[in-house]
């Protein structure tokens, strides 16, 4: 059993085409961990490629050096929560449920980068917010 999460990372204006970073054991913790890597990115925010560097890096740290533990791949892996959408053409976090990441009009619950980083805890939003 595990803790299983994903997050969608898109910097086309056609949202079918991302990456998706995938966490075996921290999905719980993952909107948190999302805002805390977008606070290390800001200076970065209008860089695509640099901010999603820095993303990856630091939603990763905890699995750095382990062979186990979370991936990254151009299909969803296991999940147990709403998928989290890192649009970093527009700068919003959003969610969506599995299998509406590629379509723009299902995702919700939108934040700006600005917004969703002054959050104290970043949570997944509940069923009837998606």
């Amino acid at each position: 059993m595990g803790d299983r999460a994903n997050i969608y990372l898109v910097d086309t204006p056609d949202a079918s085409h991302g990456i998706y970073l995938y966490t075996h054991w921290s999905g719980s913790k993952w909107p948190n961990e999302l805002r805390k890597a977008l606070v290390k990115a800001k200076g970065r925010w209008d860089d695509d490629s640099y901010a999603a560097r820095i993303i990856v890096s630091n939603v990763f740290a905890d699995i750095h050096d382990s062979e186990t533990g979370g991936g990254i791949s151009t299909t969803i892996q296991d999940n147990s929560y709403p998928i989290i959408v890192v649009d970093l053409l527009a700068n919003t976090v959003s969610f969506t449920r599995e299998g509406g990441e590629g379509d723009r009009a299902s995702w919700g619950n939108h934040s700006s980068f600005v917004d969703y980083v002054e959050q104290d805890t970043a949570t997944y939003p509940s069923a009837s917010d998606l």
